[in-house]
């Protein structure tokens, strides 16, 4: 007979974090998807999904192939992980919804990645005499999804797994104007491509309407970025039930917005 599993209850057993085999990482938050597979002692392997298709449509087939890879290394899927935001309200919601299914459907572990936390992650990795890095995410309607770190509190966030708590929504104009007067060689920041733009409207120049090209590193996060980070989550044991398993949207959408 089959051994019960309990959804609400994580899959956790004494120090497997230090024993993790094989994780699989799912990345949907941004402008195109991708999966990652880590297994132990080798670097992440990274599939990118066909940006012009829906998630819905090419992550399915993508974890797939990797269930079929782990099967042909005999080397098993004992974690997921996933970031959960903040980003892309439908592509959060998609790779949550996966990675909860996977998780139960698999009997393993789940880990949940916080976007912003990942993006500074990859700045201070890049970066070694960078103390502080400024990420920010799109959050569109004139608005940026943004975290300070620095580096040593960044690596301390991995004790509690409190990344999440730097997470902030900004006027874009606030974000700009920091740039323009945070000229730093120990600061960078870091932003999606999209939020990186001449603005339309040039009558008055200011600080604020030129190009961050020069000022801002372009950033885009992929499942192998997400794959790094949760595998050192697991080395402190931050594995969550499936159920608990949420979206971080950080704020409301634009249709609950007007409802309110």
């Amino acid at each position: 007979m089959n051994e019960s599993i309990d959804f609400d209850v994580s899959i956790d057993r004494p120090g497997d974090s230090q024993r993790l085999r094989g994780l699989l990482a799912i990345e949907t938050g941004g402008r195109t998807g991708s999966i990652a597979w880590r297994v132990s002692g080798l670097p992440p392997q990274l599939i990118q999904l066909d940006p012009d298709n829906r998630t819905a449509v090419t992550l399915a087939p993508a974890i797939a192939e990797v269930i079929a890879q782990s099967r042909r290394s005999g080397t098993a899927i004992d974690c997921v992980a996933v970031n959960v935001g903040p980003g892309s309200f439908t592509g959060i919601r998609i790779g949550v919804t996966t990675a909860k299914t996977l998780a139960y459907a698999l009997h393993c572990r789940l880990i949940a990645v916080d976007s912003l936390a990942v993006a500074a992650g990859v700045i201070f990795d890049q970066h070694a005499a960078i103390a502080t890095a400024y990420v920010a995410l799109n959050a569109y309607r004139q608005q940026l999804f943004v975290a300070k770190w620095d580096r040593n509190a960044w690596d301390r966030s991995f004790q509690d797994n409190s990344h999440a708590a730097a997470d902030e929504v900004w006027p874009v104009e606030q974000w700009h104007n920091l740039v323009a007067v945070n000229a730093n060689a120990s600061v960078r920041f870091a932003a999606e491509a999209s939020v990186i733009r001449v603005p339309h409207d040039t009558d008055s120049p200011t600080p604020n309407c030129q190009t961050l090209t020069d000022t801002v590193q372009i950033l885009e996060i992929t499942a192998q970025d997400v794959a790094e980070f949760a595998w050192r989550l697991a080395q402190h044991g931050h594995f969550i039930p499936p159920m608990n398993c949420n979206p971080n949207y950080l704020r409301d959408s634009a249709a609950e917005e007007k409802l309110r």
